[in-house]
């Protein structure tokens, strides 16, 4: 509730006429919906590399290892990409349930491994790669 309410105080000394639903998501530093489900279509195609060459496109990057660091470049922290990717998981009714188990599962390794202090890029990288492996079969 306090934050909550701290929330709404930031948003109404920012934007004082009129607050947007864009504003509130980067007041509650949420990743875009549109960057998730970008992932998420990626993530289908047949090609792991073709995945790569098309998210390095759209990022505007060279390589992969500056990939991930181009994501997260506003700021946004992984541990809430994953978990938003997570619900967007479960809400695609399209992901059958025994691959919405192993991404959840990657997610959940992810998280465990970032909370004892591993790199946010390595475990975005398995995070997507068993995304990707799991929405081609």
């Amino acid at each position: 509730m306090r934050r909550a309410v701290n929330f709404l105080q930031s948003l109404h000394r920012l934007h004082e006429d009129e607050i947007t639903p864009d504003d509130v998501r980067d007041v509650a530093i949420l990743c875009p919906s549109e960057k998730i489900d970008e992932v998420i279509r990626e993530a289908r195609s047949k090609s792991y590399e073709n995945m790569l060459t098309k998210v390095q496109a759209l990022l505007q990057v060279k390589n992969i290892f500056f990939l991930f660091s181009s994501c997260f470049k506003d700021g946004y922290p992984a541990g809430q990409f994953m978990h938003q990717l997570q619900d967007a998981v479960i809400a695609d009714d399209a992901i059958e349930d025994f691959q919405k188990v192993n991404i959840i599962n990657q997610i959940g390794k992810a998280d465990h491994a970032l909370t004892d202090g591993a790199d946010e890029k390595v475990q975005i990288l398995a995070i997507v790669s068993v995304l990707q492996r799991e929405l081609s079969r």
